[in-house]
């Protein structure tokens, strides 16, 4: 014999399901908006580095100092 939940308590589980579902839906978008930032800062760095490379590389060719304006 199985026991029946009532209504209300029926609506209240569904309720806090949902607010449970859409909470983790704000923290997953968050996630998300978090990590696309953290690449865009990573692609930065990784510009800035390639620069600051190739801008030694300039320098350490003979006669070549007046390329870039060094």
């Amino acid at each position: 014999m199985s026991e029946t939940v009532p209504h209300d308590k029926t609506d209240e589980v569904t309720d806090e399901a949902r607010a449970a579902r859409d909470e983790a839906s704000r923290i997953a978008e968050r996630a998300k908006k978090d990590a696309a930032e953290g690449v865009d800062r990573a692609k930065d760095g990784a510009g800035d580095v390639a620069d600051k490379v190739s801008d030694a590389v300039e320098d350490m060719i003979p006669g070549d100092s007046d390329r870039d304006g060094h």
